[in-house]
């Protein structure tokens, strides 16, 4: 089975494309042949936001721990003091799930764990989970970046290998419409 997918160039990436779409892109390639791919159909240049999020309230994959710390612990909750879910609790509610997410638990586990603990002890341990999740993508990241040369194999290797398959599909294709000469020797899938 091919699996293709695409990622709109939203500029540096954040711990919701890295939760949301580089995790399972991963996932995914144990279950077929997988074609992941940087995509925008209407101008590859152009920088699209869904979140229109500040730098203070995002979180990037390839941030420094401090940086990733600091906003974690300065990330604006309630006036409570319960860690819990609630629609009156965004702001802890949106870090409960990060928490789970990057745990690889369910958001009830997380609120179980912290049901005694204050926000501050809380936040704490948000930021040291998120530390600890991003470090070896930040890590390999680098060394790949050390490696100009290696990189550029990599990506020229995938680029053929997406060629090759891209041109298997398009003689399918044209069999089936009857455009082109018919190809001879394999049957249609």
């Amino acid at each position: 089975m091919r699996i293709f997918s695409g990622i709109q160039p939203t500029g540096r990436k954040h711990l919701g494309n890295y939760i949301g779409a580089i995790v399972q892109y991963v996932a995914s390639q144990d279950r077929g042949e997988g074609i992941f791919c940087i995509v925008d159909l209407q101008d590859p240049t152009k920088k699209m936001s869904t979140t229109g999020a500040s730098e203070q309230g995002t979180v990037f994959v390839l941030e420094e721990p401090q940086a990733i710390e600091r906003k974690l612990r300065s990330a604006v909750t309630d006036s409570g003091s319960d860690v819990r879910r609630a629609p009156q609790k965004p702001g802890i509610s949106n870090l409960i799930e990060i928490l789970a997410a990057v745990r690889g638990v369910e958001p009830p586990r997380v609120e179980a764990e912290f049901a005694q603990a204050g926000y501050g002890e809380f936040k704490s341990a948000v930021a040291a989970a998120v530390v600890d999740y991003l470090t070896p993508v930040r890590e390999r990241y680098e060394q790949l970046r050390g490696e100009e040369a290696g990189l550029e194999r990599i990506l020229q290797g995938g680029a053929e290998r997406a060629r090759a398959m891209a041109s298997e599909t398009l003689a399918d294709v044209r069999e089936r419409m009857g455009v082109g000469a018919p190809r001879q020797g394999r049957p249609l899938p």
